[in-house]
C-alpha cells in the first residue's frame, strides 16, 4: 500500500477542513492519503513544500502573498514531478485547460465531491512515473 502526503494551501479554514474531511472519508484502497500540512498563503505553502516534500498539493487560486497560479509556476520550476490540484470556482473551462497545460496543474477543481477521485488520479500518475507501470494501484 502506498501512502501519499498531501499539502493543502488555502486561506479559508473551512475549505481546508472540507479537503481534510474528504481525505479522511476516502474508502480504503491500495492508495492512502494523509494530510502532511496546511498553509494559509502561497509563501507559507512554498516553505512547507520544501520542508515536507509532499506527493500532491491542493492550492486555491485566490490566496494571499503568492496566488495559486504564481505558486504553480514557481513549483513547476523546482518540482515538476509534484501534481497540483487547483481549487477554485473562478475559472472558465477553456481558461482552466490552458493553465493546466502551461503550468502543470492537473485539474481545476470546482466540486469537493471530486477530491478523492483526483487524489487517486495523482497517485496513479506518481506510480506510473516512479515504476513505469500501474502495478501498485
Amino acid at each position: 500500500m502506498a501512502i501519499y502526503k498531501v499539502l493543502i494551501i488555502d486561506d479559508a479554514f473551512f475549505i481546508r477542513n472540507l479537503i481534510k474531511k474528504a481525505i479522511a472519508k476516502k474508502p480504503v484502497t491500495k492508495n492512502t492519503f494523509e494530510v502532511a500540512g496546511e498553509a494559509q498563503d502561497g509563501r507559507a505553502g512554498i516553505d512547507l513544500c520544501e520542508k515536507l516534500k509532499p506527493d500532491i498539493i491542493t492550492v486555491d487560486f485566490n490566496i494571499p502573498t503568492i496566488n495559486g497560479l504564481d505558486f504553480a509556476k514557481y513549483l513547476k520550476e523546482l518540482h515538476p514531478e509534484i501534481p497540483i490540484i487547483m481549487i477554485s470556482c473562478m475559472f472558465g473551462i477553456k481558461w482552466g485547460l490552458g493553465v493546466s497545460l502551461t503550468y502543470g496543474i492537473i485539474q481545476m477543481l470546482i466540486s469537493f465531491a471530486e477530491v478523492c477521485s483526483l487524489l487517486e488520479k495523482c497517485a496513479f500518475s506518481i506510480c506510473e512515473r516512479l515504476h513505469g507501470s500501474i502495478f501498485s494501484i
